[in-house]
């Protein structure tokens, strides 16, 4: 089975959204697992292609809409532990232990959450 790090280079190679790049990235920081070299043009695979990666190399809680709706900011409020995978429309990002790790830098806002995963080492 290929690394996650792997994985993350794979898709840096062929320049897919950079959002998820940051949050997987985030991700594998906070769990001690290699993470990609990342420059302001490298990208990763969003959807479902991220999940079924997450649940090779990580343990994914959820079925993803358990928090549908709510705000980023109430997510963030509601999770101030653990590590997630969260995704508004058309975009990614990690909230790690109450931190939002956001390749946009629009903080914690008014965004709807339309699917989130508990990832745990």
């Amino acid at each position: 089975m290929k690394k996650f790090k792997d994985y993350l280079d794979e898709a840096v190679r062929y320049g897919e959204n950079r959002c998820t790049a940051v949050t997987c990235n985030a991700l594998a920081n906070h769990h001690g697992v290699e993470a990609a070299k990342l420059g302001a043009d490298h990208n990763v695979r969003a959807g479902a292609d991220v999940y079924h990666h997450l649940k090779k190399h990580f343990k994914v809680k959820g079925w993803g809409d358990e928090h549908e709706g709510k705000t980023v900011k109430q997510f963030i409020k509601d999770n101030p532990k653990g590590s997630h995978y969260i995704a508004t429309k058309g975009h990614a990002m990690a909230v790690i232990d109450g931190k939002l790790h956001d390749s946009s830098n629009k903080g914690s806002d008014g965004r709807k959450i339309q699917f989130s995963y508990e990832v745990t080492k």
